[in-house]
C-alpha cells in the first residue's frame, strides 16, 4: 500500500483529525478500486 501525506496546507486547515480521516478515506477508495478492477478482469477473463 503506498504512502499518503497530507500537503501542510491541507493539514492545516483539516487539522489532525480531519487530515486522518481523509487519508482513512482514500485508503478505503483505493481498496474498492482495487477490489472493483479485479472482479471486472475476473468478468473479462472468464467471458
Amino acid at each position: 500500500m503506498p504512502i499518503i501525506t497530507v500537503p501542510k496546507a491541507l493539514r492545516g486547515k483539516l487539522g489532525k483529525s480531519g487530515s486522518e480521516a481523509l487519508v482513512e478515506m482514500l485508503r478505503h477508495l483505493q481498496e474498492d478500486t482495487i477490489t472493483r478492477s479485479i472482479e471486472v478482469l475476473d468478468e473479462t477473463v472468464v467471458a
